[in-house]
């Protein structure tokens, strides 16, 4: 751990400072602070990646989960160090007690390896805009992923304001139809891919410290990972990991036949999680889907979501209407 008088942290909060006082006024953008900046700091000084996690994660990589808290993937050798800084810096204080939300079977913790939560405490917590408070930081072991060794991709914001696939090549539609959506096209209905000055992670002074995110293939594999340890041992991490699995195959379409087909038959899926991943994709259904039928002269339920899209033998899983 570097010795605290060489860290330049922001503490206005200590002085019940908001972090946009600096970010007032329409020439101001500039002087916004981000509210990850302080934390961006200490993981530089600890030569430590920002690797978000969780669902801030998955919103890069097609998900529209909400956003409850900011998880992050640590080094179980540095975590100490760094949540010591962070609470120094007096922007963070580590939960006495976790959101009520983190305590129900979905997300608490029943293993022995222990997450660590953090509460925002300037004055303009996320909360008020983006709609969370938290850091929970995730040691390697319990998310079973190397902070070293997983494949990443820079992300502009911690926080995705319209999700999207950064990945291209898990767009497997040529007709442009359907598919995860990408940058371009929200952009062309004028979305933005983040927001605004005051409310985004990094100010334009931080915009040198990466945030990063683990690929497609690495998550899904990790999330996989957790879930057969999860099986194994019958105690819950409480990341909501079948959850994420799902979201993963809906907005990526994987229950498409040939997406599913090039999915698992790319290498992307690790061995040990080719059975598991080949379970989650027959087991997920997606809704019928509306259709315009000509002759009918109105939309009609078609049980099968591609058909309705792109016609007969598209094929995919289906759900019955009785």
């Amino acid at each position: 751990m570097l010795p605290t008088s060489h860290l330049t942290l922001h503490n206005d909060a200590q002085h019940g400072r908001s972090l946009s006082d600096d970010c007032n006024g329409p020439d101001n953008d500039g002087a916004c602070t981000g509210y990850l900046d302080t934390v961006l700091t200490v993981f530089e000084r600890h030569n430590h990646p920002f690797v978000l996690v969780g669902t801030a994660a998955t919103r890069w990589n097609a998900s529209r989960g909400n956003v409850r808290e900011i998880d992050v993937l640590l080094r179980s050798s540095q975590m100490e160090g760094i949540v010591d800084d962070l609470v120094i810096s007096k922007q963070w204080v580590k939960c006495d007690e976790k959101p009520t939300y983190a305590n129900d079977a979905c997300w608490g913790n029943e293993t022995a390896v222990k997450d660590i939560w953090l509460e925002a405490r300037f004055a303009d917590t996320p909360a008020r805009y983006l709609g969370f408070a938290h850091l929970r930081f995730w040691p390697e072991e319990l998310y079973q992923l190397s902070v070293t060794d997983c494949q990443k991709k820079e992300v502009p914001d911690a926080m995705a304001l319209n999700s999207v696939q950064l990945e291209e090549d898990y767009h497997r539609d040529p007709s442009g139809r359907f598919g995860p959506r990408l940058a371009d096209s929200i952009h062309a209905f004028g979305h933005s891919l983040t927001p605004g000055p005051k409310h985004r992670a990094r100010s334009l002074s931080h915009q040198h410290l990466p945030i990063v995110i683990p690929t497609v293939q690495s998550h899904l594999n990790s999330l996989l990972d957790q879930y057969r340890a999860q099986e194994a041992t019958g105690l819950s991490i409480g990341n909501g990991t079948g959850g994420h699995v799902l979201n993963y195959i809906r907005y990526n379409l994987f229950d498409w036949p040939p997406a599913r087909d090039w999915l698992l038959g790319s290498g992307r899926i690790e061995a040990r999680n080719m059975e598991l991943m080949e379970k989650w994709i027959r087991r997920y259904r997606r809704k019928p889907a509306l259709s315009w039928d000509q002759e009918a002269g109105k939309y009609v339920f078609v049980n099968n979501f591609f058909e309705a899209v792109l016609g007969p033998l598209a094929g995919a899983n289906t759900v019955n209407k009785g």
